[in-house]
């Protein structure tokens, strides 16, 4: 977790950064998404041709950097990472965290921030690795909201990033609301930041894990007390059902009925798995039917 490439870290090959995705890598390399044009900071987010390789574990194409291809390893956990904040509008954000959360959870930096790519307009992104129960670290975000040290940001701002990343994933006006709620997500001073509290799941696909088909569930989505860990799980209105996402728009929703449609998985321990993160969608059915205003 914290000297090999796992959910968080970004690796380069000659030419480009990728983020890393999930806790274990596949037998040719790491499971990657195209984050920079290495060197001038650019963003990227096409896979090159020759790095999308078939993956039986998924069912489809993914884009895969072979272990013989990585150059650099980003480390977000190494105390350096921080010089890197030094004379930008994150270094405060991250202070506050440090000093509020450090006795709780590893804290690390990744994203633009992690390699010195850093603007005016970025957001802090935040990895959190608990020492004990990812309900404490939850929690003490909880806390920073109540005190005020903490905020929902403007509302330009959240709808800039759904417009600019989120568009037709959650309705819009949801996704107010919701932001409103989640503590993942936030401002600091009018910084905004995000936060993934890494978990993994510890019974869910540990060996092979089958795809089955697309599916379209409309029912119940409740909270199975990992809805604000990565990846983020949720139980639904069928035996042995989860939804599980890795996608932080997809964490800390509130029980009530939905509409989802993602990847159907099955696992040797017997659990039915609905991710919606590629190509997928969560909705609510009914504003009436969840209550926004809880944790």
């Amino acid at each position: 977790m914290f000297n090999n490439p796992t959910e968080g870290w970004l690796i380069s090959d000659s030419q480009i950064i990728y983020a890393v995705k999930g806790y274990h890598a596949s037998q040719l390399g790491y499971y990657v998404v195209p984050k920079y044009l290495k060197g001038n900071c650019s963003k990227i987010d096409r896979c090159p041709p020759e790095l999308q390789f078939y993956d039986p574990k998924l069912g489809r194409r993914t884009c895969i950097l072979p272990f013989s291809l990585v150059h650099e390893k980003y480390n977000p956990y190494t105390p350096s990472s921080t010089l890197l904040l030094e004379g930008t509008n994150l270094l405060r954000p991250y202070i506050v965290f440090l000093n509020n959360l450090s006795d709780v959870a590893l804290i690390g930096i990744t994203g633009s921030s992690r390699i010195g790519c850093a603007g005016q307009e970025s957001d802090l992104d935040l990895l959190f690795f608990p020492l004990k129960n990812p309900i404490d670290t939850y929690n003490r975000l909880i806390s920073l909201r109540h005190e005020g040290i903490t905020s929902f940001c403007p509302l330009q701002l959240v709808k800039k990033n759904y417009n600019e990343k989120l568009r037709g994933t959650l309705p819009l006006q949801f996704y107010i609301e919701l932001s409103r709620l989640k503590v993942l997500e936030g401002c600091i001073d009018g910084v905004p930041y995000s936060a993934r509290i890494l978990w993994p799941p510890s019974d869910l696909c540990q060996g092979p894990c089958y795809p089955v088909s697309s599916m379209h569930y409309r029912g119940i989505l409740r909270r199975g007390g990992y809805h604000f860990t990565t990846p983020a799980l949720y139980t639904l209105d069928k035996e042995n059902m989860i939804m599980l996402s890795w996608r932080i728009r997809y964490s800390e929703l509130p029980d009530g009925y939905y509409e989802i449609v993602g990847e159907l998985y099955h696992d040797d321990a017997g659990n039915t798995i609905l991710v919606p993160d590629h190509g997928g969608f969560v909705r609510p059915l009914n504003d009436k039917s969840w209550n926004i205003g809880s944790r």
